[in-house]
């Protein structure tokens, strides 16, 4: 069957098409056909045109058939394909009247067989160009797919045991079952390992997915598979796997062609394999060879710079041949087998003999250490042979060496006294270390003993007791003190010499001179013999030592010191331990010295301490205090308890004079203090003016008081210090302190006075602004008196000027309805609105009285405080307003409110003014909504009415409150203006305050606010 577009022509009994037919294309018939044999069929028309024909050519065969249209004769190969295959006919056609005639020739199988002939050479060529074992494999995958359309190729090899097959090489993506299962036993029953096994091609044109691949799975798209065996030199050593989209007949040159290019690969395979095992063979053997010379060269090198002779026995003749290292070109031949032996020494010769006889005997291998006669010295050697055996078991021969030892012996020689003297060192540091360990052991008994110990008796007596402890009864310690000129014994252990009780040295003596001037232990031996007066009163004893305690100035003023009566010499370790008690001692008793020092210290610092709280003091007790020569007067005896003999005073300038406005103590001299209490001149006493004007203290360590001409017959003054007193960042007065004595002022004494001057003008400053304080309260009060009184006479005036006021409104109101029942029927229409306006002001005026009195009552009334609950407060008054919101729509949204001390009748005052405002200017809205709630901020609870009325222009907000002040015309809403002030005195009276916030068309809220807890009521 061939089709053509949407036609198909089929031949008669369904046979494949014929090898030759004849063809006639006539216009407007269409195309016949007819079968090219004796028995040919009747001629079958075709429906379809050329365009159907055109369409399953190939493009090149179109472009061929288009051109040759041209001639009146043409004849062409052209391939018609159709459903993926592909058919070529010889086709010869040739113009006539009626039309085009021609004849169709099957050349299929010949196109095909050339094309595979053209690919098996051109993939010959390529494997031909392919050495290594991996380009061959890229060159077979490559061709697979290109020569023969497969679009999944797999190339699986034996194992080397014959037994598993393994993947070489494959074209698509691998899939998890395929990783998972290899390498594959060769028995598995699959095409691949039966391909090998039985070493057959196999053509699956309907394959069982199962028996193609051992990893085949539901989804495999494989239509053909086609399983060849690799072989080479009559062995299979594996199989080319290749798989199909479109079902393949595989016919019988097919097969051939895929079968021969099975063998084009499996010989380049193993071509391949071939190379590279020969590659391999001989790079192993390059290696080989490089390493057998590196070893010779390694081994000649070692036998050359090493100290070692080389010797070769022959085992037929005994012949000894001796290679010099030293001469790598000569030779020793010893004809003789024993001839070596002489020169071996005669002490190690017959023990050669033996040894080397017996490695003869037993063939192991000979070793032998010996002294050898080298010139005209003997030199230790090792020799070491091994037997060389042939292929039959024999010995070759012996072959050895000779090494020269004699360094190695001479140092292990040295070695091993190094070792005997090592060993005596030792000993040696042993018996140290000992001796150590028992003074570290003396020291940290005294430390344990003594603590934190500071008095000195207990501090020298523990150290004797340790020293009598360790070094034995037989000994006797003292501390020695200098007093003088005399060495005196304050504390001992131990029996002294007869007669000397107390001990007593002079300081003169030679042997106490060198110890108080050492800066370590002296020790004395064979103290019997020894000379001086401290010797010849201690000469029982046979060695003593002297430790410096108590160092000034280059000298010690304190001896600790220990007699040996048993001994006339000191032991190491006898050493150590006094020098470990001495430095404990020497380390305690300087403990114990800074110790009292800080005491000391301690005690100054403890009383300047003193004295800086009581100036904080002063700060706080004068903090309001009036009288600034008071406070001077605290300070200057603050002052004077710091400090030796003296007196104080404070002075501040007064015109060009100096006047005195608080001293303590006794000046010195009356005319001192008379001249100081009536004035000093301003410049001419620089002590006092210097400081004041530059605003830095002056200290004299010897001077006058005040440096003026005639000293005021002041004659005790010895140190002085004026230190300038600031209030308020300006100068305000000097304060001088006068010693009877000089006084070197140190840091301490500086920094104490600066401190007196500064709390001093601060305690001024306090005064000055207390003062000023008391002054400004005083003017308060009385502008409060005031106030109050003014506001008394308001209320009472507001409220008698309303009160008297309603009974005249009252009557022209009675009289105005009076006239208008009497003569209704006779007033004219204008009349009657004249009379109408009177009554209507009159009534205005009669509301706007009765708010006064209100506002005046609320001023006046005392306030009544008690726990008001807002809730039920906004509850009621919601229920009085409830007239008020008959037919209109209102939201009313309340939230917590808390309980306040408050008056209960004003506060529903407050809460009346501002609910009636909320519902009054929120009625022009569909709804009025109306949010009352509370919040607590700080010590005030602030409560809020908020409306979404016609609100207000913020920028008269200050308007609000104001009595009779109004924000809107009266024809928009009614009211008198009177409410909202009102609703500030509340308030203001129970100690809150109020405010508004708003926009024109967007609503007001309205706050106010009340103290947490309840105040004073105030008036007003």
């Amino acid at each position: 069957m061939i089709g053509y577009g949407t036609a198909e022509v089929t031949w008669a009994g369904g046979q494949a098409p014929p090898a030759f037919f004849v063809w006639t294309y006539r216009p407007g018939e269409g195309l016949r056909v007819q079968q090219g044999s004796p028995d040919m069929a009747p001629p079958l028309r075709l429906p379809a045109h050329w365009p159907y024909l055109l369409r399953h050519l190939s493009p090149a065969s179109r472009r061929d058939l288009r051109s040759a249209l041209r001639s009146a004769t043409w004849s062409l190969d052209l391939c018609f394909e159709s459903k993926g295959e592909a058919c070529w006919y010889a086709v010869q056609g040739w113009r006539e009247a009626d039309g085009w005639h021609g004849v169709c020739t099957d050349v299929h199988a010949r196109r095909q067989q050339q094309l595979r002939g053209e690919r098996l050479r051109q993939t010959a060529s390529e494997l031909a160009l392919a050495r290594e074992p991996r380009e061959v494999l890229e060159v077979v995958v490559q061709q697979a797919r290109a020569a023969l359309g497969s679009s999944r190729v797999l190339v699986v090899q034996r194992d080397a045991d014959g037994a598993h097959v393994r993947v070489l090489a494959q074209h698509g993506e691998p899939r998890d079952a395929e990783i998972s299962r290899w390498p594959l036993p060769l028995d598995a029953g699959c095409a691949l390992c039966t391909a090998i096994r039985e070493d057959q091609a196999l053509f699956l044109v309907r394959p069982d997915r199962l028996l193609c691949h051992p990893y085949a799975h539901s989804d495999s798209s494989a239509a053909a598979v086609a399983v060849l065996p690799l072989r080479a030199y009559g062995r299979t050593f594996g199989a080319l796997s290749l798989e199909f989209g479109q079902p393949r007949g595989f016919d019988g040159p097919e097969r051939a062609f895929m079968t021969e290019f099975a063998d084009l690969c499996a010989g380049a395979l193993e071509r391949a394999r071939v190379y590279a095992l020969e590659r391999e063979l001989r790079e192993q053997a390059e290696r080989e060879a490089a390493e057998r010379r590196v070893s010779e060269e390694r081994y000649r090198a070692l036998v050359l710079t090493g100290s070692s002779e080389v010797w070769i026995s022959d085992p037929q003749s005994g012949q000894v041949r001796l290679y010099q290292v030293r001469q790598p070109l000569e030779s020793q031949t010893e004809s003789d087998p024993w001839a070596w032996l002489e020169t071996v020494h005669p002490d190690d010769r017959e023990t050669a003999r033996q040894r080397w006889q017996q490695a003869l005997d037993t063939l192991q291998p000979f070793e032998s250490r010996h002294r050898r006669l080298e010139g005209d010295r003997w030199r230790y050697v090792v020799s070491r042979g091994v037997p060389l055996f042939d292929e039959h078991g024999r010995v070759r021969e012996w072959v050895g060496s000779i090494t020269d030892v004699t360094d190695r012996v001479l140092a292990r020689t040295r070695l091993e006294e190094l070792n005997a003297e090592l060993e005596g060192r030792v000993r040696e540091r042993t018996a140290q270390l000992e001796a150590s360990t028992r003074a570290l052991r003396a020291f940290a008994d005294f430390a344990e003993r003594t603590g934190s110990e500071t008095r000195v008796e207990t501090l020298v007596h523990e150290a004797l007791e340790v020293l009598r402890q360790t070094i034995g009864e037989r000994s006797a310690a003292v501390f020695f003190r200098l007093e003088g000129s005399r060495w005196r014994a304050q504390n001992w252990l131990g029996l002294l010499p007869s007669g000397s009780e107390p001990l007593e040295l002079s300081a003169d003596d030679p042997v106490l001179r060198s110890a108080a001037a050492n800066t370590d232990a002296l020790f004395c031996e064979d103290w019997r013999t020894a000379q001086g007066p401290s010797a010849a009163a201690s000469g029982d004893y046979g060695a003593f030592a002297f430790y410096p305690l108590n160092r000034h100035f280059g000298r010690a003023y304190a001896l600790l010191a220990l007699g040996l009566r048993d001994s006339a010499a000191w032991s190491a370790e006898n050493r150590a331990v006094f020098r470990a008690v001495g430095r404990g001692l020497a380390v305690a008793l300087e403990r114990a010295e800074t110790n009292a020092r800080l005491e000391q210290q301690n005690a100054v610092l403890g009383a300047r301490t003193a004295a800086l709280e009581a100036f904080s003091a002063l700060s706080r007790d004068l903090a309001f205090e009036t009288d600034p020569m008071r406070i001077a007067r605290r300070a200057q005896q603050i002052v004077l308890s710091l400090l030796p003999g003296g007196y104080a005073t404070y002075f501040e300038p007064v015109g060009d004079r100096w006047r005195l406005r608080a001293a303590t103590g006794f000046l010195g001299h009356p005319l001192a203090e008379y001249s100081a209490r009536h004035g000093l001149p301003l410049e001419a006493t620089r002590d006092l003016y210097l400081p004041w004007r530059s605003g830095q203290p002056r200290y004299q360590s010897r001077s006058a008081p005040w440096e003026d001409p005639s000293r005021n017959g002041n004659d005790h003054a010895g140190a002085s210090a004026c230190l300038p007193v600031q209030a308020g960042g300006r100068p305000r007065g000097v304060l001088a302190v006068t010693l009877y004595q000089p006084h070197p002022w140190g840091a301490a004494d500086r920094a104490m006075l600066e401190t007196a001057a500064q709390h001093l003008g601060l305690a001024l400053e306090r005064s000055d602004a207390a003062a000023a304080l008391a002054e400004q309260h005083h003017l308060l009060e009385q502008k409060s008196a005031q106030l109050e009184a003014l506001n008394d006479e308001l209320e009472a005036f507001a409220y008698s000027v309303s009160h008297d006021l309603r009974t005249p409104v009252r009557h022209v109101l009675g009289f105005a309805r009076l006239l208008e029942q009497r003569l209704e029927d006779r007033l004219s229409e204008r009349e009657a609105r004249y009379l109408h306006n009177v009554m209507s002001a009159t009534e205005r005026m009669g509301a706007l009285i009765d708010e006064l009195l209100s506002f005046s009552r609320v001023g006046r009334e005392a306030l009544r405080l008690e726990t008001v609950d807002l809730a039920a407060l906004t509850e009621l008054v919601r229920s009085d307003l409830e007239p008020e919101t008959m037919g209109r729509r209102v939201r009313w949204e309340i939230g917590p409110l808390p309980q306040v001390q408050a008056d209960g009748g004003l506060l529903r005052q407050v809460l009346t003014n501002l609910l009636s405002n909320a519902l009054k200017y929120s009625r022009t809205r569909p709804e009025a909504v109306i949010r009352i709630s509370a919040l607590e901020a700080g010590d005030e609870i602030v409560l809020s009415v908020a409306d979404n009325g016609v609100g207000f222009d913020p920028k008269y907000a200050h308007k609000l409150f104001g009595v009779f002040q109004r924000l809107h015309r009266e024809g928009e809403f009614e009211g008198i203006g009177i409410g909202l002030a009102n609703v500030r005195r509340i308030v203001g009276r129970h100690g809150g305050r109020v405010w508004a916030e708003g926009q024109p068309g967007e609503g007001a809220t309205f706050y106010f606010s009340l103290p947490r807890e309840s105040r004073a009521p105030e008036n007003g």
